[in-house]
């Protein structure tokens, strides 16, 4: 349970930041609170493909797509 309430609370984190940093470049604010929205405004804004947000739904080839963002 304790890990679950640790997931809401990154991913409402992560939502609130991109909230406040998607006006400074140039992208609707309400776009960083859509689940999955953010993700591919996201790739959008560190020039990847927005299938990339795709793929980090399959569970082993996320890992590798994540990996190639780092």
């Amino acid at each position: 349970m304790s890990i679950l309430i640790f997931l809401i609370v990154s991913y409402l984190l992560l939502s609130v930041s991109l909230y406040m940093l998607f006006p400074k470049a140039g992208v609707d604010a309400v776009k960083g609170l859509i689940p999955g929205v953010n993700f591919i405004e996201w790739c959008k804004l560190i020039g990847r493909k927005p299938t990339h947000a795709l793929w980090l739904l399959f569970p082993i080839v996320n890992l590798l797509f994540l990996s190639l963002w780092l």
